[in-house]
């Protein structure tokens, strides 16, 4: 059976109704509110596209669509409402209406993920076509990197003060043993907190690269960018040119991914962890020049000195981000929270608008209130 066979079979015995002359929806009594499993444009998809109701529109303020249909011989109106729910209302026996909801949900529900699957074909025929947009995630993204580059911040200040405090008075014999295990277990603390520092500021940065393709269009398909490596999706949206601020922090960024990122991300998997056993010394590193690799073989994964190199080079990057044309029209763009047109044509028209900060800052303004209207329903 299809799809659309089954979803049909799961809408059986709800039957369409078509409202008589004169009858209004005002007749009609909520019985069930603020459904969202499925989301409404599901349920949309459902009656008019695959049951091929007829919709009737919009009935009061901030309703889209509504339709008509009759269930154990009671009548109902379905529609949708602001932020993808959607209610129910019948008429006559509003008691009896509202022991049904239960099983109208249901069938809606069922019927739902045929749909789900009938609408994906067509969507996905959308996607191979470019015409798709990109999930705006970067409020996620960037304030996750930013919790964490504050907990790494704040361990290095513990190891600092701690170093401070160490030098302004000579340790007791005692002491010394003592300390030092503090030092190795405030640098513990530190990798603690740059591991995942470093993990979302690459999944940032994944998801940035993402966007400025979609803004610069280099000559290739998203997905043909998307297979490449980073260091060759970066080259395609961000020249590395020796004249360009962006080299040096893209070659201290590519150190600081082959040194500590990757192997920390993979387990420690690169070839520092491979030993064999040689006489008079156990398992070793095929070379001695791994034991010097902190990652694998120190008291801690991260120095201190590792730290603040990440540091600088994560904050220097999003800083010229920030302050470079165009990145910075497409940050901002970003921090408005709009998704992001994989079009040419639609975000060539974004780029556009993008002739002085201030003047795309109003016309993201004006843009930002005209979808807050739309999202509310208020136009």
């Amino acid at each position: 059976m299809s799809d659309k066979t089954d979803l049909i079979r799961a809408m059986a015995g709800v039957d369409s109704y078509t409202p008589h002359e004169g009858e209004s929806f005002m007749e009609y009594t909520n019985v069930s509110t603020g459904n969202y499993e499925p989301p409404a444009y599901i349920v949309a998809f459902v009656f008019f596209s695959a049951l091929g109701y007829q919709n009737y529109g919009g009935m009061i303020e901030k309703v889209w669509w509504h339709t008509y249909f009759s269930y154990k011989d009671i009548l109902f109106i379905i529609r949708d409402f602001k932020f993808g729910t959607w209610s129910l209302e019948s008429k006559g026996n509003i008691l009896a209406a509202k022991g049904l909801v239960p099983e109208i949900i249901g069938k809606i529900q069922c019927a739902s993920r045929y749909a789900d699957r009938l609408l994906t074909k067509e969507l996905n025929g959308q996607i191979d076509a470019g015409e798709f947009f990109i999930n705006n995630g970067y409020g996620k993204l960037r304030t996750a990197y930013e919790f964490y580059l504050d907990e790494a911040k704040t361990a290095m200040q513990a190891i600092e003060e701690f170093e401070t405090a160490k030098a302004l008075k000579k340790p007791a014999f005692h002491e010394v043993a003592e300390n030092h295990n503090r030092r190795i277990r405030l640098e513990n603390i530190l990798t603690y907190r740059t591991v995942p520092l470093m993990t979302s500021f690459f999944s940032l940065l994944e998801f940035l690269l993402d966007v400025f393709f979609a803004f610069r269009q280099p000559n290739m398909t998203f997905f043909d960018f998307r297979n490449r490596s980073w260091r060759d999706r970066l080259k395609a949206v961000i020249p590395i040119t020796p004249d360009s601020p962006f080299t040096p922090v893209y070659e201290r960024l590519s150190l600081l991914k082959a040194r500590y990122r990757d192997p920390l991300a993979h387990g420690l998997t690169s070839e520092s962890s491979l030993l064999v056993g040689v006489p008079f010394a156990g398992l070793v590193p095929i070379s001695y020049e791994h034991l010097s690799d902190t990652v694998h073989f120190g008291f801690t994964q991260v120095t201190r000195d590792a730290a603040g190199e990440m540091i600088r080079g994560f904050e220097e990057f999003l800083a010229l981000l920030s302050k470079q044309d165009p990145y910075c029209y497409f940050i901002l763009y970003l921090d408005y929270g709009f998704s992001v047109p994989a079009a040419k044509e639609a975000s060539g028209r974004i780029c556009q608008q993008m002739t002085s900060y201030e003047g795309f800052e109003e016309w993201l303004q004006a843009k930002s209130m005209y979808e807050d209207a739309v999202t509310n329903r208020d136009i």
